[in-house]
Formats: C-alpha cells, sequence, structure tokens
C-alpha cells in the first residue's frame, strides 16, 4: 500500500486560532520514512486548505520543513498519528505542533525537561507531564520557524509553561534562550487530547515586524 493511498482529513479545533488549517493522517508503516511522507501528506492537504494548492512541499535543506512563499506551517508525527498546520503569513507570525503519547514521559524522568515549578505542578502524574514537555516541543518549533534558524543547545527546562485554563497556556523563553528569541517573544499554547495521544501548539499571531 503506498503513502498516496493514505487517508488524510481534516482536523477541527474550535479552541485553537481559526485562521490556521490543520490535517491529518496515520503513517502506513512504522518507519522513519514513511512518518515524513505521512508528515508531508497531511502539510500538502493543510496548506490546501489554508489557500495554497500545490503538489510537493518545497526541498528543505536543514532539518525543518520549508514552506511556500506567504505561508507558515508546522509538521509533527509518531507511528500513531501524523499531523500538520498551515496558515497564511499576516495571519500568523509563526506556529509549532507536537504530538506525543499522553503518558510518554514518567513523572519520575520529567526533572530532565522541566522546571521546578513545573514539577511541582506535574507532582506523579505521567500525562501532565508529557503534556508540559510537549507544548515545549511546540514552542521550540515555533521560535525557529518564526526565526527561520536552528535553535540548538537549548536547555529544555529555559522553556517555561503556564498553564492558564483547562484549555489554554503560556510558554515564556528564561534564561539564556531568553535572548535568543526575544524577537518573537512569548507564545499562546493550546492542547487536544485524541485518544491515547495528546497534541500540543505553539504560536504567535500577526505578521512578522517589517
Amino acid at each position: 500500500m503506498s503513502m498516496a493511498a493514505a487517508t488524510v482529513r481534516e482536523l477541527s479545533v474550535p479552541a485553537w486560532p481559526t485562521q490556521f488549517s490543520f490535517a491529518t493522517t496515520v503513517p502506513l508503516e512504522r518507519t522513519p520514512a514513511a512518518h515524513t511522507d505521512a508528515g508531508r501528506l497531511a502539510a500538502l492537504h493543510a496548506l490546501t486548505l489554508a489557500g495554497c494548492d500545490i503538489a510537493e512541499l518545497p526541498l528543505r535543506s536543514g532539518r525543518r520543513p520549508v514552506w511556500p512563499t506567504g505561508f507558515v506551517g508546522s509538521i509533527a508525527h509518531d507511528d500513531a498519528l501524523a499531523v500538520a498546520v498551515a496558515a497564511r503569513i499576516g495571519a500568523a507570525r509563526t506556529i509549532g505542533i507536537d504530538v506525543e503519547r499522553h503518558d510518554a514521559l514518567n513523572a519520575s524522568d520529567a526533572s530532565v525537561v522541566l522546571r521546578d515549578e513545573e514539577l511541582e505542578v506535574v507532582c506523579d502524574d505521567p500525562s501532565l507531564a508529557t503534556l508540559l514537555w510537549s507544548v515545549k516541543e511546540s514552542a521550540y518549533k515555533a521560535w525557529c520557524t518564526g526565526l527561520d534558524i536552528e535553535l540548538d543547545r537549548v536547555d529544555p527546562r529555559d522553556i517555561h509553561v503556564t498553564i492558564v485554563d483547562s484549555i489554554a497556556l503560556e510558554v515564556h523563553a528564561m534564561g539564556e534562550l531568553h535572548d535568543r528569541v526575544a524577537a518573537i517573544g512569548a507564545l499562546q499554547a493550546g492542547k487536544l487530547r485524541l485518544d491515547d495521544l495528546v497534541l500540543t501548539l505553539a504560536w504567535k499571531l500577526g505578521p512578522a515586524p517589517a
């Protein structure tokens, strides 16, 4: 069965910005190549929903996808799901998306990636630990995309996630990272539970400064 036969669906998340378009599919194999293909298909569908009908994504020169002129987006995938988000530049300064099994991060190991104040919130809840870790992943992608650079040697504990309410979160850069991402600054974030998976999104609305 080829990746061309995969079913790609629109994903609707009413709590997330209406300017964004989302699409999902399921990798047909548990291989890096299948994950990449599924992510590409989801991204092309999300771009179509956002008003950009193209047959292929631009060739990438590094780890991050390259988006068509006038659009911005993000891709995430694991064995169970590939998901992509796309938006017109002007509506979104930057976007980052992530997908994880909801309890992937053992709470006892969370100190490697979570700040002390985040650990106090998590206690011994692996789902909450995974949520915060996933938001950090989404924020990292958003900052890299918005700055058009690879942010190497980032300590995850320099990414501070605050839970605002049952739907919304905020992300702030701390320490050395603060100055590196100052051109974008703090991000808004949201979460969505899909069966055994958690999806998170981090974003900054509005156009890039002239």
